[in-house]
């Protein structure tokens, strides 16, 4: 009786190896008479403020990379800071215990053209429109108490956003804070 030859897939996967190897074909390729310059590669030049994503009670946004966040320890639920970004050093201003001034500021003096910006619970559920219009108005407590000059802000629903801005510069700020809630998403 004569013998057949099992093929199993890993068998027939090292033949066709094997044969692959075995039949190659070779392609002459044109040589130029001179050889084309040399270019250089494109150097990718990093943007001088890239953006990093962040999140706060299920929106998504995106913000700059340079910038710090802090979550702090919540004691006021359901209203009451739940996140802070800035472009300053900021910690959590109540990590152990309750103080009397609520917990508001995560940082004593916010420097020359600097953002504070202040995620928090808010007793608002729904609004109609999504993307409400940013109110721009002078500073007052606790912006003022840590030496903002203009306070932005807007509701969203179950929570507002704010900036507390120091200038000279407010413009700069004022424009990430409005890139910011305009890349502002509820998946």
């Amino acid at each position: 009786m004569p013998q057949r030859l099992l093929l199993t897939p890993p068998l027939a996967l090292s033949l066709a190896f094997v044969l692959a190897g075995c039949t190659s074909v070779s392609v002459p390729t044109p040589v130029p008479a001179t050889a084309p310059p040399l270019t250089h590669a494109p150097t990718l030049t990093p943007s001088p403020n890239p953006e990093v994503v962040g999140s706060y009670g299920g929106w998504a946004f995106k913000m700059p990379s340079a910038w710090n966040v802090v979550w702090p320890q919540i004691w006021t639920m359901p209203v009451g800071p739940g996140l802070f970004l800035s472009d300053a050093a900021i910690a959590d201003p109540c990590p152990t215990q309750p103080e009397p001034t609520g917990c508001w500021l995560p940082l004593t003096e916010l420097p020359a053209n600097g953002i504070l910006v202040t995620f928090s619970g808010s007793a608002v559920l729904t609004l109609a429109n999504q993307s409400p219009v940013p109110m721009v108005r002078k500073a007052g407590q606790p912006c003022l108490d840590i030496g903002g000059d203009e306070e932005i802000a807007t509701l969203l629903r179950g929570f507002g956003v704010s900036a507390c801005l120091r200038g000279p510069n407010l413009a700069s700020n004022e424009t990430a804070f409005r890139r910011l809630l305009s890349t502002m998403i509820h998946p």
